[in-house]
């Protein structure tokens, strides 16, 4: 399907009415497809393969993964599923269970750019939202070093006209975003004191979408590669790491080896993931495959070597 331009039934398939219905999935189908056909013509596929990125789209019916109600519809770059795989166990570390159980989407754990197409408009964005806690730790280590910091500046003076930097109820023109702004953010999200987001984005309303005509195409992609420079600059990757994540993550597994040679039938240990977490028991089995079975009181848990921490070998 290609992409023919967005009619009045793209936008009005977000009406709030129509949000927690599935008598809608067929027109919020019709309407991402519509917006895939988009990124298709203006995400950099160079520039993918560079960051390791793949494109993927939010749900367009109700799910437990937009709590059930379709309100927009996300079509986005995010790392890939490797990448995604191998941070899965820091970035669980960093979230409670109702966290993990509450708010799985893709796009609120990772760092993204690309489209939200909703009621009003669309929105070209790089965002990170506050549970992607690695990518925005990260961004706020590397704006702390004065070369990098000059360096976000310079990116910043190159965005296109329109784009704006919000968080919560802060927004600024780039040009006038400083480490202050960042920080502050950063530290609200991260804390929960206010706000869902970090963005850089540009709105584009139905009826700027209309007056652009075919030139929409050309108006997103120029948008798309200034934030996806900003992408590049502040998310979290293996030659883009501010916060000793690498160094961490190898550490992590070294001792995690060391722990999983020690355990034995009636160890000791204490769970560190799940309902469970924090809380101590004894281990009744060893499946061999990296498995392990602990009696937390007279419930018996299945767990993975890795997540368990040994107190005594029993």
């Amino acid at each position: 399907m290609g992409f023919a331009g967005f009619s009045e039934k793209d936008f009005d398939a977000y009406d709030e009415k129509k949000w927690t219905s599935n008598r809608f999935n067929l027109e919020r189908m019709r309407a991402r497809e519509n917006a895939e056909a988009l990124a298709k013509l203006v995400f950099p596929t160079e520039r993918q393969a560079i960051f390791g990125l793949e494109q993927t789209s939010s749900h367009d019916h109700p799910t437990l993964f937009n709590h059930r109600r379709v309100d927009s519809q996300w079509v986005f770059l995010v790392r890939n599923h490797e990448e995604q795989k191998r941070l899965t166990a820091k970035i669980d570390s960093e979230h409670s269970v109702e966290v993990q159980v509450g708010d799985p989407a893709l796009h609120h754990l990772h760092a993204i750019v690309g489209l939200k197409l909703h009621f009003n408009g669309l929105d070209i964005l790089f965002g990170i939202h506050r549970h992607a806690s690695l990518d925005l730790r990260n961004f706020l280590q590397k704006v702390d070093v004065p070369y990098e910091r000059q360096l976000f500046t310079d990116l910043l003076k190159m965005l296109p006209a329109g784009v704006r930097f919000v968080s919560g109820e802060v927004t600024v023109n780039p040009f006038d975003v400083e480490e202050k702004h960042i920080r502050t953010a950063v530290n609200h999200l991260l804390n929960d004191n206010g706000g869902e987001w970090l963005q850089f984005v540009r709105t584009l309303s139905r009826d700027e979408i209309t007056s652009l005509g075919e030139n929409v195409v050309q108006t997103v992609r120029e948008t798309l590669s200034g934030l996806l420079s900003l992408y590049a600059f502040a998310s979290w990757r293996r030659d883009n790491d501010f916060i000793s994540l690498q160094k961490a993550i190898k550490e992590d597994k070294k001792a995690k080896k060391a722990n999983a040679a020690e355990l034995q039938i009636n160890s000791r240990v204490k769970v560190t993931v799940g309902l469970f977490s924090g809380r101590d028991g004894q281990v009744v089995e060893l499946d061999g495959k990296g498995g392990v079975r602990v009696l937390v009181g007279k419930v018996p848990v299945k767990v993975r070597v890795k997540d368990v921490q040994l107190l005594d070998k029993g």
